[in-house]
This record gives structure tokens, C-alpha cells and sequence, in this order.
């Protein structure tokens, strides 16, 4: 008989063949769900999130846009606090809250006011300062602060005039706060909220 050039297979390894290919596919299948079940765990991990600063900067845009959303419909002003900004705009409590600061979603949606004081004492994660400010503001003007606590002391994002958020160190946000402190836009209160330890 002639094999036309093709490989013949004697009854040994044919047999071999049979016997073992399903345990090696029974096997590739164990190997890759172990593979699986000791990854995917990680992916759970609080470490595996967004990073805090990045979300904050997130959180802060939204909070931009939703002021200029409000000053499109009020004669170019600017809300007179976050709980207006909260209270007319279409945002989540959560996006008043950094991961690192101390409130907690319910208390943002329950706590806001319109007294600087209470604001501060509340400990919601953002202090704004654009009460008086209309959509007009230059580019430079700052418009929410975070609280240095958040992030270590190390400084925190801001929200500017026209709706940039940048993450500032500590020295250029008190740069920042200074000419703005003690005045209707910046209590001595929020000051201190800003800086808090």
C-alpha cells in the first residue's frame, strides 16, 4: 500500500493520542480558571480604583459645569452656594465628596447650607468661593477650593473661572487664598476649613 507522500500513523501513537488529548484539554481548562480565580480578586482591591485625585479633579469639572449650567439660567450669576449648585442641577451627592475627605455621601446630600459656617462645620470636601462671581470671570479666578487634608497636605485641585481644575501645591494655594480671605467670598471659617489638619 502506498502512503502518497503523507505520514502514516501506526495503532501506538494513535492510540496515545486518544487516550490522553482530553486530559490535556481538561487540563489547559483547570490551568486557566486557577489563573483566573487568583486575578480576579485583585481587581476588587481598594488600591485598583480611580486614583482620589483624579476622582476629586472629576468631581470638581462636574461641579464646573453644573455652575455655568446654573448661570446660563440666572442672568449670568454664579449659585450662591453648592447646595443651590446641588439643589438645581442634575448631580449625585457623591460628586460633593472626595474619597480621602471626611464626608459621607448621605451627610452631603443632608448637610448642605447656605451659612459659610455651617458649611465649614459640616466638613463637606469642597469650599466654594463664587457666590458673588458671574460666568464672566477671567480664566485665573478661583472658584473651589478642596481641602488640604484630602491629599495629604501636600495642596489640592481647584476649580478656576473657566472651568479648569488644576491640582495646586500648598504654597500657591495660599497664594491663591489670600486676597480672597476674610471677604464675603472667603471666611475666616472656610479659610480655616481649607487648611484644616
Amino acid at each position: 500500500m502506498q502512503n502518497d507522500g503523507l505520514p502514516t500513523m501506526d495503532y501506538a501513537t494513535s492510540y496515545t493520542r486518544r487516550r490522553w488529548g482530553p486530559w490535556i484539554i481538561v487540563g489547559g481548562i483547570v490551568s486557566l480558571l486557577v489563573a483566573l480565580s487568583l486575578f480576579i480578586p485583585t481587581l476588587n482591591r481598594p488600591g485598583y480604583g480611580p486614583s482620589p485625585r483624579l476622582k476629586c479633579h472629576s468631581n470638581m469639572m462636574q461641579i464646573g459645569q453644573a455652575i455655568l449650567l446654573y448661570s446660563y439660567d440666572n442672568r449670568n450669576e454664579y449659585p450662591p452656594d453648592l447646595a443651590t449648585t446641588w439643589a438645581t442641577q442634575d448631580l449625585y451627592a457623591a460628586v460633593f465628596i472626595c474619597l480621602l475627605g471626611n464626608s459621607s455621601s448621605s451627610r452631603a446630600a443632608t448637610q448642605f447650607t447656605s451659612d459659610p459656617a455651617a458649611r465649614a462645620a459640616n466638613n463637606l470636601d469642597y469650599i466654594y468661593v463664587g457666590e458673588v462671581l458671574t460666568n464672566r470671570v477671567t480664566a485665573e479666578e478661583p472658584v473651589l477650593f478642596e481641602r488640604l487634608s484630602d491629599h495629604d497636605h501636600d495642596g489640592g485641585n481647584v476649580l478656576f473661572g473657566d472651568g479648569h481644575v488644576e491640582f495646586i501645591d500648598k504654597k500657591q494655594i495660599l497664594k491663591l487664598l489670600e486676597p480672597l480671605r476674610g471677604t464675603p467670598r472667603l471666611t475666616e471659617e472656610e479659610y480655616d476649613a481649607i487648611l484644616a489638619k
